[in-house]
C-alpha cells in the first residue's frame, strides 16, 4: 500500500469550506482504490511560515 503523506495548512487564503471537503474527497479515492492512504498533518500556517524564515 502507497502511503502519501499530505501537510495541511488552514488559513492560506482558501475558504474555510474547501480544506475539509478536499481532505473528504482525498479519503473517498483511497477508499475506492484500496491501494493508496493519505496521511494528513495539519499545520498552521504561522507554523509554516516560522519553519521557512
Amino acid at each position: 500500500m502507497n502511503i502519501h503523506e499530505i501537510a495541511v495548512i488552514s488559513g492560506d487564503g482558501v475558504g474555510k469550506e474547501i480544506v475539509p471537503a478536499t481532505l473528504k474527497v482525498l479519503d473517498r479515492i483511497a477508499e475506492l482504490h484500496g491501494g493508496i492512504k493519505f496521511r494528513f498533518e495539519q499545520l498552521s500556517l504561522y507554523t509554516v511560515l516560522h519553519l521557512i524564515l
